[in-house]
């Protein structure tokens, strides 16, 4: 007696982060034992690879393990069960995220000692105050200032 494939599950979409495993399964029956056929985007894997490796067991359990996961890695996968009986497949995306990398520290720049407090501001160690009063006569706490620009 002949029996079509059909899946007991079905891939599910995933999603993982860059440099993790990622494993894709799914389980599927049939009469006689279906083949098993592994795509991504319309590239078949026929065997396994130092990063990428196809299992099944007895009991119609199938999986897919990419140890790490690359950006590369994402896309469409599709799992094909085929026998004499007739031929099923299923298909979800994996995303795989990348990772943030820690950003670098800022970098220090070296400036003339200074006694103005502006100095790591201008990198130069200039008076900004001077700029803006050339007398250097300092503003007056809650003096109030008019101009006819504004």
């Amino acid at each position: 007696m002949h029996k079509a494939p059909s899946f007991v599950e079905k891939l599910q979409n995933t999603v993982v982060s860059e440099g993790h495993p990622v494993r894709m399964e799914c389980r599927v029956s049939g009469v006689p034992a279906p083949q098993i056929f592994w795509k991504r985007e319309n590239e078949s894997f026929t065997h396994n690879t130092d990063r990428i490796s196809m299992h099944q067991d007895n009991c119609g359990y199938l999986c897919m393990i990419i140890q790490p996961a690359m950006k590369e890695d994402a896309g469409w996968f599709t799992v094909s069960a085929k026998n004499e009986a007739g031929i099923i497949s299923s298909t979800a995306r994996l995303d795989v995220n990348t990772q943030w990398q820690q950003p670098l520290a800022p970098r220090m720049k070296k400036v003339r000692p200074s006694s103005s407090r502006y100095a790591a501001l201008t990198e130069r160690g200039l008076d900004v105050k001077a700029a803006f009063f050339p007398d250097s006569s300092p503003l007056q706490p809650g003096g109030l200032v008019e101009s006819d620009d504004l």
